[in-house]
């Protein structure tokens, strides 16, 4: 990020320390992982007994977006699960997002019966064309 901001110093950058969530909740479950699978609760298989399990504080997808200040945004995203909600749920959250570089999950991770093809779809049917892919991280634009 800081080298992202020295060469491009016009434009901004965002972290967001914060789960997606739906909006009616604050703060989530949250898988604390000594690897890249950390992920809210609601998100992810359980590996084991004893998890070590905090509470986060989390936002909407649409409540993020909202506060973006240009229609050409970007999305940069490992949200260990939580793209489908975003994706399914979420689709009008999509309009000002103009690239996607996102890593999608499938059921080993999830649990969920949404596979990365049903979620690339469902972002090709919002205008979105694959550009690259690496593994399972897809960079999309309109």
């Amino acid at each position: 990020m800081e080298r992202a901001r020295r060469q491009h110093p016009t434009k901004s950058f965002e972290v967001i320390h914060a789960g997606i969530s739906d909006s009616s909740q604050l703060s989530s479950s949250f898988f604390a992982r000594n690897d890249l699978g950390s992920a809210l609760v609601k998100h992810a298989r359980v590996r084991g007994n004893g998890e070590l399990t905090i509470q986060v504080p989390t936002r909407s997808f649409q409540s993020l977006v909202s506060h973006c200040k240009h229609n050409e945004t970007a999305l940069i995203c490992d949200a260990e699960g939580a793209e489908i909600d975003m994706i399914l749920r979420e689709p009008k959250a999509f309009k000002k997002i103009g690239a996607i570089a996102m890593e999608f999950h499938d059921f080993n991770l999830t649990g969920r019966k949404e596979t990365p093809s049903m979620l690339l779809g469902a972002l090709y049917d919002m205008g979105y064309k694959r550009v690259a892919m690496t593994g399972n991280t897809y960079v999309l634009k309109r």
